[in-house]
């Protein structure tokens, strides 16, 4: 199982600081590496703003930082992207991957008509040699087909070798749903699944931390929120955590 670790600099999906900040400070990533003894850390983040820090404090741990940013994608910028909006995962593989990711983060986030979304057309033309795609298990291309009835269609630039399809057990109630659409897939091969876990804050009593958190950076006019009725979509699991991989990848969690 590779976790999948999340920052808060990802505003509004993780509680989880890069690094500890101060003696009884908030959880943090790097902490959690050395206590699981992780040789590389997989950190998925919305932008690329914390990329440096999290460079600098692995690589003085001596811990490989496999950096991915996972984007909004949809078929085509020019039309109706809800219709089709979807989410991918690319990982840069080594230091020119670092450098085509950034490229690839400026191109959708600096042309007003993209407005953050990339489209099949742009990641066809992109430089790929450095690049690893993912497919998140609750926000692909399949997992909004199924769930939404959406349009989303993916034909992969990717080689077969380098397009991964991350598969999770959360508890949610559609897991199995996702899993069997994955699976149903002929062209996607056993080799081509990676079983994974999104990491989101410590322990599972930090949901509600996590839940207040998600409550304040989803704000919007006119819509009263509470513990009693949150209103966020599919917060129906305490699973997306670092106590709850510890005891699925090692059989034991120390609480401290």
């Amino acid at each position: 199982m590779i976790p999948l670790f999340v920052s808060d600099y990802s505003l509004g999906r993780s509680i989880l600081k890069l690094k500890p900040t101060h003696e009884g400070g908030p959880s943090d990533i790097l902490s959690m590496a050395k206590e699981a003894e992780l040789k590389e850390v997989y950190l998925v983040e919305d932008t690329m703003i914390g990329f440096l820090e999290a460079h600098k404090a692995f690589s003085e741990a001596g811990i490989a930082l496999r950096f991915g940013v996972r984007f909004n994608i949809c078929n085509d910028v020019a039309e109706n992207r809800e219709s089709s909006a979807y989410k991918i995962i690319l990982f840069a593989l080594n230091d020119k991957g670092c450098k085509e990711l950034y490229n690839i983060f400026s191109e959708a986030f600096s042309y007003p008509e993209r407005e953050g979304y990339l489209d099949l057309s742009l990641l066809e033309k992109c430089p790929k040699d450095n690049l690893l795609l993912v497919h998140p298990f609750y926000d692909s291309f399949l997992a909004n087909n199924v769930q939404f009835f959406k349009n989303c269609v993916f034909n992969s630039p990717f080689p077969t070798e380098r397009e991964l399809f991350s598969v999770e057990n959360n508890g949610m109630p559609f897991d199995t749903l996702l899993k069997d659409a994955i699976d149903a897939r002929k062209d996607i091969l056993p080799s081509n699944k990676i079983e994974t876990k999104t990491i989101l804050y410590r322990l599972r009593e930090d949901v509600e931390a996590y839940q207040v958190y998600r409550m304040a950076c989803n704000r919007s006019f006119g819509k009263s929120r509470g513990l009693s009725a949150p209103n966020l979509q599919h917060f129906g699991s305490n699973e997306f955590c670092f106590q709850s991989y510890m005891e699925k990848e090692h059989g034991k969690f120390v609480k401290i």
